[in-house]
């Protein structure tokens, strides 16, 4: 599904108005990272504007949960918030801290993939392995087949 061009103007730093220019110029509107791709490709250096840092994790995170607590779509967050939250190192992921809910979107296209069962008790080690696992899969690590 395409993004819109307020949704691609947020994520590009740029105005609606240079995102319509650049559309009618073959630019793509599926994903941000084609976007990005075209706009390096097809645009003079000295005209394009740098693409904008990304956001911090936390206010991806912060983001994110206030749009789940309204009914928004994160989709057009994806993508940015995968890329930080794959960029946190091992050992800080158990520190990362998200709602349920947004859990559940992050992991939904693996963890749809199971069927669910009752919990059962796990060591420690294995519950430690089993966080490791879902965090990859929050990240775009693990994808389903």
């Amino acid at each position: 599904m395409p993004l819109t061009q307020i949704q691609l103007a947020a994520a590009l730093g740029l105005s609606q108005a240079a995102i319509s220019q650049s559309v009618a110029k073959g630019m793509p509107t599926h994903s941000i990272e084609a976007a990005r791709a075209w706009r390096e490709t097809h645009l003079h250096p000295g005209r394009a504007k740098p693409a904008p840092r990304a956001p911090s994790l936390s206010a991806l995170l912060e983001e994110a949960e206030a749009l789940l607590d309204v009914g928004g779509d994160i989709g057009p967050l994806m993508p940015d918030l995968r890329l930080a939250l794959r960029q946190v190192s091992g050992y800080q992921r158990a520190a990362v801290g998200m709602s349920e809910a947004l859990w559940d979107v992050l992991t939904d296209p693996v963890g749809s993939a199971f069927e669910l069962e009752t919990p059962e008790s796990l060591t420690t080690a294995e519950a430690e392995g089993m966080g490791a696992f879902w965090f990859s899969v929050a990240a775009g690590e693990v994808i389903a087949p």
